[in-house]
C-alpha cells in the first residue's frame, strides 16, 4: 500500500467518524424532542386536571353551603388561601415510588387531600402538588390564585372582585421551561 492509498483511507476514516457523529446527534435530537413533547402533553394534562379541581369548589369560603353575596366586599380579601383546618403542609403526592408513602401493593391511589380538604376556589393559593406518571416520573405543579378585573384578567388586582383566576405552573426535568396553564373562576355561574 502506498502513501495515496494510506491517505485515501484515512481521509474515508475521518469522513466515516464525521457523519457517524452527525447521525448519533441528530438521533439524539430527535429523542429528546420526542421526550419534550410527551413530557409537554403531560403537563399539560395534570395542570387542567388540576384547574378542573379547583373549579368544582366553592367561588370562596364565604360563599360556601350556597350563601349569595351580592358585592365583592364580602369575599375573602388577600391573602387568600386555605384556613388552618385546611392547610397542607408541603407538596401534596400520592403514592411516589421511591417516597416514605409508598406502597406497591396500592400503586394507584389518585386521591390528593385537596380534594376533601378544600371546600372552595382560592384554597389553591400556593398549593403544591406531585404527580407520578409510570412513564415520565414526576412532575412538579404549583397554583396561584388571584382576583382579576374584567378589564385586565391577566394581572392581578388588588381589590375583590367577583373574578378569580387560577395559574398553574408545571414542572418536569424533560421540560426547557415550565408549562403554565390558567382558567378564570366568575362568582355569577355559582347562581
Amino acid at each position: 500500500m502506498g502513501t495515496g492509498q494510506m491517505m485515501m483511507i484515512i481521509g474515508a476514516m475521518a469522513l466515516l467518524a464525521t457523519l457517524s457523529l452527525s447521525i448519533n446527534s441528530t438521533i439524539l435530537g430527535k429523542y429528546e424532542l420526542i421526550y419534550e413533547t410527551e413530557a409537554t402533553i403531560d403537563a399539560i394534562s395534570l395542570g387542567q386536571a388540576m384547574m378542573d379541581e379547583a373549579l368544582t369548589k366553592d367561588f370562596d369560603a364565604n360563599t360556601v353551603g350556597g350563601v349569595k353575596l351580592y358585592l365583592p366586599t364580602g369575599l375573602t380579601n388577600y391573602p387568600l388561601g386555605p384556613n388552618a383546618s385546611e392547610a397542607i403542609s408541603g407538596n401534596d403526592s400520592v403514592n411516589i415510588p421511591g417516597t416514605t408513602g409508598y406502597n406497591s401493593s396500592h400503586p394507584t391511589k389518585l386521591q390528593f387531600s385537596s380534594i376533601t380538604r378544600f371546600n372552595d376556589f382560592d384554597d389553591y393559593t400556593s398549593y403544591q402538588r406531585v404527580v407520578y406518571t409510570p412513564r415520565m416520573g414526576r412532575f412538579y405543579l404549583r397554583d396561584t390564585v388571584f382576583y382579576v378585573q374584567d378589564d385586565y384578567p391577566d394581572n392581578p388586582s388588588s381589590v375583590r372582585t367577583f373574578q378569580k383566576k387560577i395559574t398553574v405552573r408545571v414542572w418536569h426535568p424533560n421540560l426547557k421551561i415550565p408549562i403554565t396553564v390558567s382558567d378564570l373562576a366568575i362568582y355569577r355561574r355559582y347562581f
